[in-house]
């Protein structure tokens, strides 16, 4: 499962960074650039998945896509508030502090969506 997740979100990790350096370059503020790269790519690992995480026999499960959606905007927001902090605190370039999170995002995602859909978590 978690090999079918990868698949999809190195697609995704290539859209958020291809995205977040192309708006760096219009020297928006860097939560906001983060912000919308990583709803743009986590709305395409969301839409490339849907269909295998969040259907089921009796249609689409409305709740528990409601409470990824809270989850992701939660996460992006923090994630992207550390990238900017730390980016200005060190001085080195929040592309350096976007790549560090994002394994940590990839593995909470993944958990998140594998406990929200009562699913066992196998790495």
């Amino acid at each position: 499962m978690i090999l079918k997740f990868a698949r999809i979100s190195i697609t995704g990790l290539l859209i958020d960074f291809s995205s977040f350096s192309i708006i760096l370059l219009t020297s928006m503020s860097i939560l906001l650039s983060s912000v919308i790269s990583s709803s743009i790519a986590v709305t395409f690992v969301f839409f490339a998945s849907t269909k295998r995480l969040f259907y089921y026999k009796d249609g689409f499960l409305f709740f528990k896509f409601f409470v990824y959606l809270l989850y992701s905007l939660f996460l992006i927001f923090f994630i992207s508030f550390l990238i900017q902090e730390f980016s200005n605190f060190y001085k080195l370039s929040p592309l350096f502090f976007k790549a560090c999170a994002t394994p940590f995002t990839f593995v909470l995602n993944f958990v998140f969506i594998s406990i929200l859909l009562n699913k066992r978590v196998i790495f």
